[in-house]
């Protein structure tokens, strides 16, 4: 019975302590006291904030554009100077401050029955052949996709955005590029989207 006792003092005594300790503001704030909605009102000063913003870059852009404007060169010149101290700081505004490391693709093996052990490609076209890789972006994360390799010399080049296989027996593949959407027809059938 004495344990008992104890035991639940010792509780009574720290939650008598949790209950003071969350009432009590941090060092330099207060409690938040706004009424009405909250989020209407955080939307609102964003608002002001970025149109305060907006209304004070024309005279702060000379700040971070210096611009000679003597002779086309100058101008030129006065850019590219800047231009690399510009980049930095839009890197660490935006938190892209990892080292990029050397870009290497490699295959990516299919697990599966039918798969065979050293082979990453999942499809076939007339003419070419599907590849699935893997590429480093930096470390600890990976691109995916899909590479299409002509048999023989390749007629094009397209910077492909998007690829998926589609249809009702998944022998077609989409690709998007900047300004198109490419259909192609392929002899054994690819994974679904």
């Amino acid at each position: 019975m004495k344990a008992f006792k104890r035991a639940f003092g010792i509780s009574a005594l720290l939650a008598l302590l949790q209950t003071w300790s969350v009432a009590q503001p941090f060092p330099g704030t207060q409690p938040l006291t706004m009424e009405g909605d909250l989020a209407a009102q955080m939307v609102g000063g964003i608002d002001k904030y970025v149109d305060r913003v907006l209304a004070d870059a024309p005279k702060n852009r000379a700040r971070y554009w210096p611009r000679n404007t003597s002779s086309p060169d100058a101008f030129l010149k006065s850019i590219l100077q800047t231009a690399d101290t510009n980049r930095a700081r839009l890197r660490e505004i935006l938190g892209v401050v990892d080292k990029r490391e050397p870009v290497q693709m490699r295959f990516v093996a299919p697990v599966g029955t039918n798969a065979s052990p050293n082979s990453a490609e999942i499809g076939r076209g007339p003419g070419y052949r599907i590849y699935e890789v893997a590429w480093n972006v930096f470390r600890g994360v990976e691109g995916e996709g899909l590479l299409l390799q002509p048999d023989g010399e390749p007629k094009a080049r397209v910077c492909a955005t998007n690829m998926a296989f589609g249809d009702a027996d998944l022998r077609s593949l989409y690709i998007t590029a900047s300004t198109s959407v490419y259909r192609i027809r392929v002899a054994t059938p690819g994974r679904p989207a």
